[in-house]
Parts: structure tokens; sequence; C-alpha cells
């Protein structure tokens, strides 16, 4: 090592001094604030989103002052996202990529659209930001936003009842509340209250038809006791049912809530105590009834229903009713009660002359078996009370049941969506109720119309198998009509080996996200679930999704834990018991942020490295050149 080196290291010992001895960059900043934005909010600090609704990021501040000789070019901006977890404690989910403006005075606005989609599985998100320079020196680390999560499904609609004590043979009323969790209106389509047990003999309830976003309305609930030789008690089960934005909530989806019903003996004695038996395997049997009305001398012919909510077909071997005050005969049943719906019992009912208005209480009662040998009798079955006034002359009020039709083709056929055109004529006094069920998914569920009235409209149908069929069943107090059924056919063709699927991926240093296409040349649409399985240390989400023809892209994010390692992430997609796969390697971003050193210490080091690599160079330099002879003259 010659002079040469000594004096070129020593340039370099005094240019690092030179540097450090700078005048540090002073920034000033103020008005920071991080603000998000989902599809259904402006900008805020604090927001609400529903599942899968992409977020936006701003970051805005302003730079008042900008002092020293050692300032970075640039300023730079970055956002890390954490959520909740189920056991309350914050996990990184993704870093945002970083933003770059020039280092001034000035007012800054950074934007992230799209940047990442929410998922209810978490309650709740946390936006943490950082401000720094190009060197990597941190200036500012800003407060946190957060994001709640909303459930505008089904789900997002809760019940909530109390228990119920009655003295035998009287009434009672609690109030219950139907809580709306959304940020959407819910209208009330249905509210009922189901028993098995004589111990009620029958209820009523009275609610305001709409619940306000993020509200509450209340229910009255009234339950009749029947009587009792001891204090006893039964399950009853609150249920409604409604929309939220014009989507149906049925009772299963939204969940029936129970709540005990104890009847207290009090020395009272009456007739309808009855000797009905519970059972298990007839508890799944419900009759229902209604009350109606009839002119005197004349006869009427009603519906009740004998509903099955089994697992399997049921079947009415005979039906028994009291005739007090009126003749009351079965005039015709359906055989079969299928499972999940209901069967038909039509009764006529023959009424006297009367002189004025009288009300008479009869019941019903059904036994049967059901198709795997399991039978019910009368006393397994609860009994159904109903009341029916028979009107004199000077006040009756018949119900005209001409001139009422439904118009519907037979059966119909169409790729996955479709729309099925009826008609409905409600020649009746009265008004009529036309009740759309099925197999498959149809909108709207339910048509009203009042009296004297008719309607064209359609019917919007979405199928996912290969047929199915659809239900008008009419209902018009005091009228029978028999239901109108529509077999529906699925035109689309296609498997799932047909589809074909690509994956790349976009890392980062602490998590990565997963880039899926799905290309479906078919008709044919597929539901199913897409996930991943990932190297040790990664973790991730199953996600539901449909296949259209089509194109179809997806990201899956994974998160990654200190020990995770690089590897192979192997995508699935199943669908009707079949799966497609694809591979992608995972691991690329292991060196990220090695060089992530911020402030005066990553200056300093940054220029060490460059000390070190000036004194390799030139010590390399001078290993490789010729030696030179020097000859030394001695003084005489």
């Amino acid at each position: 090592m010659g002079l040469g080196f000594l004096r070129s290291l020593a340039v370099v010992l005094v240019f690092v001094f030179l540097v450090a001895g700078a005048s540090a960059c002073s920034v000033n900043l103020t008005n920071e604030k991080v603000e998000l934005r989902s599809n259904t909010d402006g900008y805020a600090t604090s927001i609400s989103a529903e599942d899968n609704s992409p977020i936006d990021i701003r970051v805005t501040f302003t730079i008042n002052d900008v002092s020293g000789s050692d300032c970075a070019a640039n300023v730079k901006v970055n956002s890390k996202i954490y959520r909740k977890t189920s056991s309350g404690d914050w996990t990184l989910y993704r870093t945002t990529t970083i933003k770059t403006q020039e280092l001034q005075e000035d007012e800054f606005s950074f934007t992230w659209t799209d940047d990442f989609t929410v998922d209810d599985y978490y309650e709740r998100y946390r936006v943490d930001t950082n401000i720094f320079d190009s060197n990597n020196g941190n200036l500012e680390e800003m407060s946190s936003s957060y994001i709640d999560m909303v459930n505008n499904s089904c789900s997002g609609i809760k019940l909530v009842t109390s228990d119920m004590t009655i003295d035998e043979g009287n009434d009672a009323t609690r109030t219950f509340r139907v809580e709306n969790n959304t940020n959407k209106t819910f209208e009330i389509n249905n509210v009922s209250v189901l028993s098995t047990n004589a111990l009620i003999r029958s209820g009523s309830v009275n609610y305001d038809s709409t619940v306000s976003r993020y509200s509450q309305e209340v229910v009255d609930v009234t339950i009749n006791a029947g009587y009792v030789s001891s204090d006893s008690s039964t399950t009853a089960t609150f249920a409604v049912s409604g929309y939220i934005d014009g989507t149906f909530c049925s009772e299963t989806a939204i969940g029936r809530k129970s709540f005990t019903v104890t009847v207290l003996d009090t020395g009272s004695s009456g007739s309808n105590s009855g000797s009905y038996t519970s059972t298990p395997d007839c508890e799944d049997l419900r009759l229902v009834t209604k009350n109606f009305e009839m002119n005197e001398g004349s006869e009427s012919t009603q519906i009740f229903y004998l509903e099955n909510n089994s697992t399997k077909r049921f079947e009415v071997l005979d039906v028994q009713t009291t005739s007090n005050g009126i003749d009351l005969r079965a005039y015709y049943n359906e055989q079969y009660a299928f499972p999940g719906e209901v069967a038909d019992i039509i009764m006529k009912a023959t009424s006297a002359n009367v002189f004025s208005n009288q009300t008479y209480e009869n019941t019903i009662k059904v036994k049967g078996q059901f198709s795997d040998g399991r039978s019910c009798s009368f006393d397994n079955i609860q009994k159904r009370t109903f009341s029916t006034t028979v009107l004199d002359s000077q006040k009756a009020s018949f119900a005209s049941c001409n001139n009422f039709s439904i118009n519907a083709p037979e059966a119909v056929s169409f790729e996955n969506f479709g729309n099925i055109p009826i008609t409905i004529v409600n020649g009746t006094n009265q008004r009529a109720d036309i009740y759309i069920e099925g197999d498959i998914e149809a909108s709207p569920t339910q048509i009203s119309l009042p009296a004297n009235s008719s309607i064209s409209r359609e019917l919007s149908v979405s199928l996912r198998g290969t047929n199915g069929t659809i239900t008008l069943r009419p209902s018009v107090e005091g009228c029978y009509y028999a239901t109108k059924r529509i077999s529906v056919s699925n035109t689309a063709k296609g498997t799932l080996s047909a589809l074909t699927m690509t994956a790349s991926v976009e890392e980062d240093t602490n998590s990565a996200k997963i880039l899926i296409g799905i290309d479906n040349p078919t008709t044919k649409i597929f539901s199913g679930v897409l996930s991943v399985s990932t190297p040790q240390g990664w973790y991730s989400n199953d996600k539901e999704v449909t296949i259209t023809p089509g194109r179809n892209n997806f990201e899956i994010f994974l998160n990654k834990t200190t020990n995770a390692v690089s590897g192979t992430v192997t995508v699935a997609f199943k669908a009707n018991g079949e799966q497609i796969t694809q591979q992608v390697s995972l691991g690329g971003a292991v060196f990220a942020g090695l060089f992530a050193w911020g402030g005066l210490a990553g200056s300093f080091l940054a220029l060490l490295l460059i000390v070190i690599v000036v004194l390799l160079i030139v010590g390399l330099i001078s290993a490789g050149a010729p030696e030179k002879k020097e000859v030394w003259m001695e003084e005489n």
C-alpha cells in the first residue's frame, strides 16, 4: 500500500468528516391527516364499510419550512394496514406502495385508490402512515385511522326476545326487538311466533314495518296460555322475514330466536287443556289455521295448512274437527307434505241462521306418518283452535271468489338467468297475496293485489343448477285456488375441466398478493371456493366466488410471519366436487428492506459503505500496479 493510496484514503476520510460535520436537515410539518374512503362513505379518519368494499387512502400535510445543507431530495409516504382478529389482536395485513414528491415547502396530497379490500371476517381495520425522506430519515408517524365493518347481509338483522310467565288461561304481552345493524333500511315482511306445544293456545304481534339503518323497532308479542295441572314451561320461537335494500331475507337467513314461556297453575280449569303429547319425531309438524267470517245459512271453503319442517316426507292419514256452532268437514286434503313445504287442508263450513253475529271456536287435528315409517297420532301433533264469526243477514260480508286467475307458462328454459312473464287477475272483492316459492332464486317473493285488479309483470329467475321449480301459491281470504307450478331448465353447458387458471405474485416485505385469473369459455356459471396452500409462515383466507362466462379476476392477500420461508403456492378453485389448480412461486422479497435504515445513522452507514468500497477499489488498483523502483543517492 503506497503513498498514493494513503493520500486517497486521507481524501476519503476528509470527505466523510466534512459530510458528518454538515448541518442537519430540519423539516417542519403541519396539518398532517390520513383519511379513508369506501364506496359508501366520503373521506374521513373513521369510516364504516361493507364486506368486499375497496378502500381508498389519502394522506395530506403541509411542509412549512425546510432548512439545513444535508436535506434529501424527496419526501416519501407509505401506510401499513392492520386488521383486528377475533382474539382482539391487531395483525399486519399489508403495506402500501411508496409515493414520492420533491421535498420543498408546499402542501402535499398522496392518494392510493382501491388499495385494498375489506373482509367482514374482521370487525375492524387500522391504517398507520409514515412520512420519511429519500435518505430514509423518518419525518413523521401519523395518527391512525379506522374502518369499522358493517354487515349488510341478512345476518345483520338481530332479534332480541325475553322470557314470559303467564297465568293459565290468560294473556301476557312482552316487548321484543328487531335490531338493524346494517346501513340500509330493513322492511319487515312478516313476524310470527311459533310453538308446537298446547301450553300456548294462540298469539298475536304488533309492530312497525320499517326499521331504519343502525336502529331498532319494538314488536309487541301477545301470548294466550292454555291450562295446566302444574307450573309448566315450553320453548317458543320468534321469527322475522323482510327486505334489506330490496334483497329478501327469509326467517332462516335472519335466524329464529327462541324464548321460554312458563304457564303458572292457578287452580283454574279449562275445556281447551287437551291431551297433546309432544314427541321429537312430530315436533317439526305445524298446523296453520286462520279465523274467518261467513254469512248465516251459507257455505264457506277455507284453506288450512300442515307445515312440514322436517327432512322427511309426511303423509296425512286423517283430519278431525269439532263442530261447535257450525258444521265442519274436511272437503279435501293433499296426501303429502314434502320437506320444507305445506300440504293444503280444505275445510267446508256450513252455518245455521243466527239472530245476531255469533263467534264460535273450533279445533282441527291431524295424524299421519313419515316416509321412514315413524307415525304421529292426533295427540302427537298440536291441534289448533280457530274462530268463526257467523253474520246475520244485515251484516253479511261475503267473499266473492269468482274471476281469479294466474296466467304463466308451464315450462321455460334459458342460460343461467331469465325473466318469466306472468299475468294475475284478482276479480274478487278482497286482497290477494301470491307467494312465489321454489328451489331456485326468484324475485319478487310475494305479489299483492287489491280487490278487483290485475297485474302483468316478470319474475326474475337465477339458476345455478340444471333445473328447478317455481311455485305460485295464491291466498285470498275465504277462497281456495290451486297452486301454479313452473318448470325451469338451465340450457347452460360446460364442465369445470374446461376452465383455465393463471396466477402471479406481487410481494413486499410483510405481505403478498396473489393475482388470479380464471377463463370460463363455457356458458355455465360455477359457484365455489377459491383457496391457496402456502409455504410455512404465510397465511390467508379462502374466498367464496362465482365464475361467470368469460374472464374472472380475483385477489387473495397473504400475510407473512417472522418464520416465513420461500416456496410454492398452490391456488385451487373447487366447485361441485371438482377442482382446478395453478402453482406460483413465493418468497422473492426475502431481502426487501435490507437497506431501510433511516435518519443520520442511515446516512453515516451509507457513507461508511462508500468509504469501504473506495478503499477496496484503491487497494485493488494499488496491488495490481507495477512496483516503481526508486534509486536513493547517498550524499558524500
